[in-house]
């Protein structure tokens, strides 16, 4: 682990994903916290820009990759990333 990885937290990395509210929460959490990734991409493989440092631990990729495959099973999150960074609201 270096100096910049990033910490999750329950509010990035929450317990359950039980329903579309969840998962939009989720995935805002994660906007919020200034982490730039799509939805089907594994957070494994996310990296600093500039050092190229991975930007979560291998635990915490692991932890993350599995709520999106929860996430998938509820939604389309690719769809929900976009109407939340544009501010649209759930149809």
């Amino acid at each position: 682990m270096n100096a910049t990885t990033l910490t999750v937290d329950e509010r990035t990395a929450p317990a359950l994903l039980r329903d579309l509210a969840a998962v939009e929460d989720w995935l805002r959490a994660l906007l919020d916290a200034g982490i730039n990734f799509h939805p089907e991409e594994s957070f494994g493989e996310l990296v600093f820009v500039g050092t190229g440092d991975k930007c979560f631990r291998p635990e915490d990729a692991d932890r993350l990759d599995r709520l999106m495959e929860r996430a998938y099973e509820l939604c389309d999150p690719c769809e929900v990333s976009v109407r939340i960074i544009e501010g649209r609201p759930e149809r």
